[in-house]
């Protein structure tokens, strides 16, 4: 009976084809301010998810090529749900910390915040 449903439905018995990596990331992408912004499920540590992939990780692969072991990707626009792929580097673990500290200040009261240009997040 199915297929019959199939038939009416799409045309043919056959069963959709599963989309792939690059497709699912491109529909759930909006560009913003030059970044490719994620639009879908997002993990705790406040990554784009495809998923048990992080969409930055599968972007590079997809735009740039494998990431060399032992790099990680760095996003050079500080935005953790960009998938651009023009603002994705691949570091190590050192340079990625280092730079982290670069984008970060200590308040008056003790806690640490994120800057951006000299700006306060």
């Amino acid at each position: 009976m199915a297929h019959y449903l199939r038939i009416w439905k799409h045309g043919s018995a056959d069963l959709p084809g599963r989309p792939t990596l690059a497709e699912v990331l491109n529909q759930g992408i909006q560009s913003r301010d030059g970044c490719w912004i994620w639009g879908g499920p997002i993990s705790s540590s406040g990554y784009g998810r495809i998923g048990s992939l992080y969409t930055h990780r599968v972007s590079y692969e997809i735009h740039v090529g494998a990431i060399p072991e032992g790099l990680q990707i760095d996003h050079l626009c500080f935005e953790k749900l960009c998938a651009n792929p023009d603002h994705l580097e691949a570091v190590t673990q050192e340079e990625n910390l280092r730079r982290q500290r670069l984008r970060m200040t200590r308040k008056a009261d003790g806690t640490w915040v994120r800057t951006l240009s000299g700006v306060t997040r």
